[in-house]
């Protein structure tokens, strides 16, 4: 089905503007006199019109929680996403509750009725909740989501805090190369007039004219080198070298791999305590890493315990995540455990993800402390040679 924008006349004579999803034209005037309404006209959404907004992990994470409550206290499905719709203050999110509940009282499954929502909501989500109908255990279903989601958004908010520090020093070190370059330095040539210069000055000097000569050209520069970056990730070979890069590259790949390896153990707990096979858990698994390395990997291992290979096994053979992870796996499966280590695995990962962002936090901060401190001292260096040689002369 597809979306249609109409605008229509209701009984007492009012126009009434609204989105309707139906089969066509014919189908959605049926629907809409079904309802009371008279379509004055009505046109199919534009692609750009239909991609929807995908909710936040924090978003998902209290749609999960509620959706669980309501459903353990015994509220009917459609009538618990009404609810959520008429309490949600944000209107991408009214807007999906309003399309779900749109599906549902047609007689679809919420599964259906969430595929049906241009891609907002994950693929992890629609399958856990596909496998909670076919079991009965949807609410368990959204409370395991609900902290799935909520562990996912406080990992990237660490992340995120964690990154703002180093990132404000990077960006105070260009700041103040700036204004040395564009400031000091020049006012500083007209104190030096002819004196002949150290190479150090000269280089200094270089520099500055240079910068202040073609900075439009620079800033132009950096402006076409960051969108051509932008364009060249969308080719899946430069993808595919740049995640594998971000893997290997010293401090950051330790810290991607652990993220990665937390995010892998924490999905592949959540499917597979779901009653999911492990096939199906590692590929929806390899998917939400948004890393191709890591899905080629995960692909990789999954074809490997297709063949009848014993999952840790394959984990190790392809060298992709923490090695710990391929050990506490073996011995969940020769125990016949592996769910309760996979719960206790995922747990484990997030406090070393929250230990990695940390340690690479502290070692960013003198890194970029000891290069900023050594720019202001070339430059101030580069300066102070050529007037303490002029009192020298005069002296």
């Amino acid at each position: 089905m597809e979306s249609y924008l109409y605008t229509a006349v209701n009984n007492e004579g009012k126009k009434v503007r609204g989105e309707k999803r139906a089969e066509d034209v014919v189908h959605l005037y049926s629907l809409l006199n079904n309802e009371g309404l008279y379509c004055l006209n009505a046109h199919r959404k534009a692609q750009w019109e239909t991609q929807a907004v995908k909710p936040k992990n924090q978003e998902l994470s209290l749609m999960c929680k509620q959706l669980s409550a309501m459903l353990s206290s015994g509220i009917p499905l459609v009538n618990a996403l009404e609810m959520l719709r008429q309490k949600s203050d944000k209107k991408k999110m009214k807007k999906l509750y309003a399309q779900l509940v749109e599906e549902v009282r047609k007689g679809s499954s919420l599964t259906l009725a969430m595929k049906q929502c241009q891609q907002a909501f994950p693929p992890l989500l629609i399958y856990l909740v596909q496998a909670g109908e076919m079991n009965g255990t949807l609410d368990s279903v959204m409370e395991r989501m609900a902290g799935h989601y909520d562990k996912e958004y406080k990992l990237r908010n660490k992340v995120t805090s964690a990154l703002i520090y180093p990132i404000m020093l990077m960006v105070v070190t260009v700041a103040v190369i700036l204004a040395l370059m564009t400031s000091v330095v020049p006012s500083f040539l007209s104190m030096v007039g002819d004196m002949e210069l150290p190479w150090n000055t000269l280089l200094l000097i270089s520099m500055s004219n240079f910068i202040v000569a073609y900075w439009p050209f620079l800033l132009l520069g950096v402006l076409v080198a960051i969108l051509g970056f932008r364009m060249a990730l969308k080719v899946p070979s430069i993808r595919r070298g740049f995640d594998e890069i971000k893997v290997k590259f010293p401090v950051f790949g330790t810290l991607n791999r652990i993220v990665a390896t937390s995010r892998f153990a924490r999905t592949f707990s959540s499917l597979y305590s779901s009653g999911i096979s492990v096939i199906d858990s590692l590929q929806v698994s390899g998917d939400v890493l948004n890393n191709s390395y890591f899905t080629e990997k995960v692909n990789w291992i999954c074809e490997r315990v297709r063949r009848g290979e014993m999952l840790s096994r394959s984990i190790e053979a392809s060298e992709a995540f923490d090695p710990l992870l391929n050990s506490m796996m073996y011995v969940g499966e020769e125990s016949g455990s592996l769910e309760e280590v996979l719960n206790s695995i995922s747990d484990y990962y997030d406090t070393e993800a929250d230990n990695a962002t940390q340690k690479m936090v502290a070692l960013m901060e003198p890194i970029m402390i000891v290069i900023l401190a050594i720019i202001i001292f070339f430059v101030i260096i580069s300066i102070i040679m050529p007037i303490y040689d002029s009192y020298g002369m005069i002296a």
